[in-house]
C-alpha cells in the first residue's frame, strides 16, 4: 500500500513544524506535529486581533466549498501554561497538495480565541497522541465534540482504503535535518537503527 511522507522542520528542537492541506479548493496550513496531544484545530479567519496571534495565518474557511461548522458548541484544550478554543468543525484535509491524498470529512477545531501561544510560528496543530475515541465523537462531531486525529484516522473507511492503518515518526536532533511523519507505513532502512527489522516493531492501540 502506498505512503504519504511529509517532511517537518526541527525547530529548535522543541516542535516539529510541517504542511497538511484543508479545505477546496486546498489551502496549505503549516502545523506543529505534536506526540503530545491528540486534537487537530487551526486558527480561524475569524480569531480577531487580541483574541490570536495576529502573525500567524488563519484558516480561510470562508473560501472553502466543504466547510462546516457549529458555532454554538466548542472545545477548550490546555497546552502547559496555554490555551486555545474553538468551534468544532469539518472539512476535506489532505496529505499532500495533489488533491489526491485526501479525505473528505476530517473533524477539527476552528479556533476563535487562544491564549499564550505566540511561541506558535504557524497556523495550527495535529496531534498525534492516540486516544480512546467514542462513537459518538467519531459520527457526531458537530455536537459531541472532535475526536483525536488518529482515532479518527482509525475508524475512516476512506483512509483505511488507501493506506495501512499505521504511522511512524522521525525526529531529527539537528536543526538541519529535517524530521519527517510518515502516514500508511514506515522506513525501517531510512530511519530506523541499523540491522533493524520488522520483528523489532511494537505496535500501540
Amino acid at each position: 500500500m502506498p505512503m504519504k511522507e511529509i517532511p517537518m522542520d526541527n525547530l529548535k528542537n522543541m516542535g516539529y513544524e510541517g504542511s497538511f492541506w484543508f479545505g477546496n479548493p486546498s489551502q496549505e496550513m503549516k502545523v506543529i506535529f505534536d506526540t503530545g496531544s491528540a486534537w487537530a484545530w487551526l486558527f480561524s479567519e475569524d480569531c480577531k486581533q487580541g483574541l490570536c496571534p495576529m502573525k500567524n495565518k488563519k484558516f480561510m474557511q470562508s473560501k472553502s466549498s466543504g466547510f462546516k461548522e457549529n458555532k454554538k458548541a466548542g472545545q477548550l484544550l490546555a497546552y502547559g501554561k496555554g490555551a486555545i478554543a474553538g468551534h468544532p468543525s469539518q472539512d476535506r484535509a489532505c496529505f499532500a497538495g495533489d488533491n489526491k491524498s485526501c479525505i473528505d470529512k476530517l473533524s477539527f477545531l476552528t479556533v476563535v480565541k487562544a491564549k499564550d501561544v505566540e511561541s506558535l510560528q504557524g497556523s495550527g496543530l495535529i496531534g498525534l497522541s492516540p486516544s480512546p475515541s467514542k462513537q459518538e465523537d467519531i459520527k457526531e462531531p458537530m455536537t459531541h465534540g472532535v475526536a483525536g486525529f488518529i482515532a479518527q484516522l482509525k475508524e475512516n473507511e476512506q483512509f483505511k482504503k488507501d493506506y495501512d492503518p499505521v504511522f511512524s515518526i522521525y525526529l531529527s536532533n539537528d536543526e538541519a535535518v529535517k524530521g519527517k511523519v510518515t502516514f500508511g507505513g514506515y522506513d525501517l532502512k531510512k530511519y530506523a537503527q541499523k540491522g533493524a527489522s520488522d520483528k523489532d516493531i511494537f505496535w500501540i492501540d
